[in-house]
């Protein structure tokens, strides 16, 4: 378990860096967003996206503006795309000799599971499956936490600019640093779960401030509701017709990223091709911390 014990030391390392972001910064900056319409309401029923005056003009640092739901989805979208695009470099094996999904778990729970019940009938494969599997599972859910600690009170549709900002920097540098794994020795394990720490940072960044709306890394319970609100739909009700648009949207971009994975690049170096997905959440990142426009003063 010596890959296991290197990334969960550094993801402790990240845990503390994140409660000392969280520390510093304070109550943060604060993204606003429109709030959804809730379940059994049309889901064309959005508010303005023309942002509210203030009497007293100006524009509040504190807060930067995004017109629409519509508008957050596409954001969600490119990391939706890059999620893809990781996990369809881990699970063809270009990146690692072992193929492994890193942003879609549900299968590590049962193969952890099946090689721990091999393991037990005397199985020392089966006790290999259950090492990797789980530490490609925790270190998922290690990024998850990584997040909550960074907002452990997360609002719906408002993103707190520093913790939000340095979470995506610090995905984009899992990413690279998964990259430069790629031929070192310990180099398949390692790089599985950094993207896997890495995944599930994006992940619970949009699914928090969205109301478990926009999640961009795993698709099973996605594809059940798409199916749910597809047959809503047929039957004349619209109340989700919003949440069934993003959903196919989001698993679409997700599909796309892992067609990209294959398709393009071809004859570049693995250490290459999980190096470039570490631009667009370090563009996000970036983005919230530097370039979003202030919401106008309240």
């Amino acid at each position: 378990m010596r890959v296991s014990a290197s990334v969960f030391s550094l993801c402790f390392s990240a845990l503390v860096l994140s409660v000392r972001v969280q520390a510093e910064s304070g109550k943060g900056i604060v993204l606003h967003l429109p709030t959804l319409p809730k379940r059994g309401k049309a889901a064309t029923s959005f508010p303005s996206s023309t942002p509210t005056s203030s009497p007293r003009g100006g524009a509040d640092s504190a807060t930067v503006a995004i017109a629409s739901p519509q508008q957050g989805l596409r954001y969600a979208l490119w990391i939706a795309l890059n999620t893809g695009f990781v996990n369809g470099c881990c699970l063809s094996g270009l990146v690692a000799s072992k193929k492994q999904g890193v942003s879609a778990v549900t299968g590590a729970w049962t193969n952890s599971a099946v090689g721990l019940a091999q393991a037990t009938l005397g199985s020392k494969a089966g006790m290999t499956v259950f090492q990797e599997q789980l530490s490609v599972l925790v270190s998922y859910m290690a990024g998850s936490a990584i997040y909550g600690l960074l907002n452990p009170n997360p609002t719906a549709w408002q993103l707190v600019r520093s913790s939000s900002g340095w979470a995506l920097l610090l995905a984009a540098g899992l990413l690279w640093l998964a990259s430069t794994l790629t031929t070192s020795a310990d180099g398949p394990m390692t790089t599985l779960c950094l993207a896997a720490v890495a995944c599930g940072i994006q992940n619970s960044l949009t699914s928090s401030h969205s109301g478990n709306l926009l999640r961009t890394t795993h698709y099973s319970g996605m594809s059940s509701d798409i199916g749910t609100f597809g047959g809503q739909l047929l039957r004349g009700n619209k109340a989700n017709a919003f949440k069934f648009s993003a959903f196919w949207q989001l698993g679409a971009a997700f599909w796309i990223g892992g067609f990209a994975s294959i398709y393009l690049g071809q004859g570049q170096s693995a250490q290459t091709k999980l190096a470039a997905s570490a631009v667009v959440p370090f563009l996000a990142g970036m983005a919230i911390l530097f370039v979003l426009p202030s919401n106008p003063k309240k």
